[in-house]
């Protein structure tokens, strides 16, 4: 039942997408289908916004026509007139496809999914999974992830202005660095004020530092949070740490909801927390509210510049998940033709037509989605992963 559900759609060209007649339809031509991505929670909105330019960009023609035989024909079953108008464009969602973003579960949620649809207990039939982490040893075999975006993870605290802030002038250029790492914070320039190094963060998330005071801050304990394991997020910053945060009889990590506040907020611990925290969303859906600080690691701070030239050490790729051959079954083509590693998120810009609307390239759309919501682009380049193309995205299979 899935298989068959999975391959209908228009097939992908070596130059762009071309239209294919899925099955019959009133119109003649493909008809359009209901596509659901699920997983992420840090890349739902970015989704959502790329999603809206895919959705409304120009196709086939699904509009009342008079065919051969001179009759009047309005398809009522979202399908494509066939043959093509002259002037259809067709590089953009050629069958006006329909697509959106579940509300998140969790990068490794949306991943099992994917794996397991059809399966039992039930699992709804998604065609995508958003995951802001690479893959896991516990992923179904038969996956492509495919890169389209990056981010940095780096640690939010909150500084109130007053000594009863842990991080409250913590390393800056009127109460200097005085930490003996190597390799660690700067008193002045790029990388100053709020700043540890890789090191005490290990030591933090190991429950060996307990106190803002001993990494250059106010004596003020420390509170540590972690998103769930289920999170992409709480995955790679745990893979960055080189260990699972576990609490021990030195201190307790407490659960926060991914690239969230409200937990700690609500508990009171602003005072001495600290988690770690999604560039991306942390600056356009945080941004200082509740006056949380995103700190620098290593003399690096988070920014657009340093999370795309890899000098942030804690940097990470953004992936849209499908299924090539998966046991339960394939990704939707028309999935593939949208978020797969020569797909329309994927394409350079001589494989997309002009918007109507904003009167640029579609892929200067993308990259002004992705940017807008926080994240950055990737660069045009080899895709990897066996594919031989280049373009806007990189593939790691699975």
């Amino acid at each position: 039942m899935r298989k068959g559900w999975f391959m209908a759609g228009a097939a992908i060209a070596a130059l762009g997408l071309t239209p294919t007649i899925a099955h019959a339809s009133s119109g003649g031509g493909p008809v359009a289908q209901d596509l659901v991505g699920s997983g992420s929670d840090t890349t739902q909105f970015m989704m959502h916004a790329i999603d809206g330019i895919y959705l409304f960009s120009p196709g086939c023609q699904q509009l009342k026509f008079t065919n051969s035989q001179n009759q009047s024909i309005q398809p009522e079953d979202f399908s494509c007139q066939s043959p093509d108008p002259a002037g259809t464009i067709t590089t953009e969602n050629y069958a006006h496809d329909q697509v959106h973003e579940a509300y998140f579960l969790g990068s490794g949620g949306g991943i099992q999914q994917l794996c397991q649809v059809g399966g039992t207990p039930p699992y709804a039939p998604i065609a995508w999974a958003r995951s802001s982490r690479v893959p896991s040893s516990s992923d179904c075999s038969g996956l492509d992830f495919v890169a389209y975006a990056r981010d940095g993870i780096s640690w939010e605290a909150f500084d109130d202005g007053t000594t009863a802030s842990g991080v409250d002038g913590m390393n800056n250029n009127q109460n200097p660095d005085v930490l003996n790492n190597t390799n660690t914070c700067v008193t002045s320039g790029f990388g100053a004020g709020d700043c540890l190094s890789q090191a005490q963060l290990q030591a933090i998330y190991k429950c060996q530092i307990n106190n803002w005071s001993q990494v250059g801050g106010q004596n003020v304990p420390i509170v540590p949070y972690l998103p769930p394991t289920s999170s992409g997020t709480e995955q790679t910053f745990a893979q960055y740490l080189g260990f699972q945060p576990v609490s021990t009889q030195s201190c307790t990590i407490k659960s926060t909801p991914e690239n969230s506040n409200a937990t700690i907020v609500s508990n009171g611990d602003r005072a001495g927390a600290i988690a770690p925290f999604s560039y991306g969303i942390w600056k356009t859906q945080v941004h200082g509210r509740d006056n949380a600080v995103l700190g620098a690691i290593d003399g690096v701070n988070p920014t657009a510049g340093s999370i795309s030239n890899g000098s942030f050490p804690y940097g990470r790729f953004l992936f849209n998940v499908i299924c090539v051959s998966c046991a339960a079954g394939n990704s939707p083509q028309a999935a593939v033709n949208y978020v797969g590693p020569d797909g329309w998120i994927c394409k350079p810009t001589g494989q997309h037509a002009t918007d109507p609307v904003t009167l640029v390239n579609f892929r200067t759309d993308i990259s002004n989605a992705i940017s807008a919501s926080g994240f950055v682009p990737i660069a045009l380049g080899p895709v990897g992963g066996g594919d031989p193309n280049s373009d806007y995205c990189r593939l790691t299979t699975h």
